[in-house]
Formats: structure tokens, C-alpha cells, sequence
């Protein structure tokens, strides 16, 4: 059964860890961003 379903857990596994680190990469892009919203909400006022 484990033989079975060895293949495709490591396709999934690969998977899932390139979807960790695009959720990584979004959440600094974010932060990111955040960061100069409120420089320039700062330089406004």
C-alpha cells in the first residue's frame, strides 16, 4: 500500500514546500509594502 503511495507523496510533498515558499515570498512582499504605505502616508502628513 506505502509502495503505492510513495511516488506521488513526494510529488505532493515537492509540491506543497514550493508553495511554502511562494507564501513566504508573498508575505515579505507584503510587509514590504506595508512598510512604504506608511512612509508615505508619514511624507503627506
Amino acid at each position: 500500500m506505502s509502495d503505492i503511495l510513495s511516488p506521488a507523496s513526494g510529488i505532493e510533498h515537492r509540491a506543497t514546500r514550493r508553495q511554502v515558499t511562494e507564501d513566504r515570498e508573498q508575505k515579505i512582499e507584503n510587509r514590504r509594502q506595508r512598510i512604504d504605505d506608511k512612509m508615505q502616508i508619514s511624507e503627506i502628513r
